[in-house]
């Protein structure tokens, strides 16, 4: 990703644009040097979450902003069947509840992080984005390139053919006349003020 944004940004004559990878809870950049701050879903993938909006706020300038996306806890029903058939081959979760309890894991719970943690102006809104697979396999080969992959590499070994079997069959009940897989997110955007 480093190389192929870098290579994307000389292309298009982007000189300002320096692309590294870093520590996303502890970046390092010089205390107040950044006139913005964005995490495109990923704040509630870190091991702590808080120590990550903590750090961003004080990368940012007095009057810099921060930008958040997250999941905005609103399923397409239509996949609670194949989300279900992951959950029972992973021990111990994840589950809804695990990503409540999280200081990031709903909209409500990042706005209350960040009222804590001395942001100020913070605002939300939720946006639906519909997506669509070529087929079945074009939504395998997907997951394996989004979070998801967290969750197949905690299926054990021997069963991630039976729980890619079980999803790829359900998802056959919802797909579109011309095989293609129908599926919505809806995304929570957050932006704050330093404060």
């Amino acid at each position: 990703m480093v190389r192929r944004t870098s290579d994307d940004a000389r292309a298009r004559g982007l000189q300002h644009v320096d692309v590294r990878p870093g520590d996303a809870e502890s970046p390092d950049f010089p205390a107040a040097s950044l006139d913005r701050v964005l995490s495109g879903l990923v704040v509630f993938l870190l091991p702590d979450p808080l120590r990550a909006l903590a750090s961003w706020r004080q990368l940012l300038k007095p009057t810099g902003r921060l930008g958040v996306t997250i999941f905005s806890g609103v399923e397409d029903e239509r996949w609670a069947p194949v989300n279900a058939i992951i959950r029972r081959y992973l021990p111990g979760g994840p589950s809804k509840e695990d990503a409540a309890k999280s200081p990031a894991g709903t909209p409500d719970q990042l706005r209350e992080s960040l009222l804590e943690l001395g942001y100020t102006d913070v605002e939300q809104h939720v946006e639906r984005h519909q997506m669509k697979f070529r087929d079945r396999e074009h939504w395998w080969s997907w997951t394996w390139t989004v979070g998801q992959r967290a969750a197949w590499e905690r299926v054990p070994a021997e069963d991630l053919d039976d729980v890619r079997g079980e999803a790829l069959e359900l998802i056959s009940a919802f797909a579109s006349k011309d095989g293609t897989i129908p599926m919505w997110n809806e995304i929570c955007y957050t932006t704050a003020s330093r404060g």
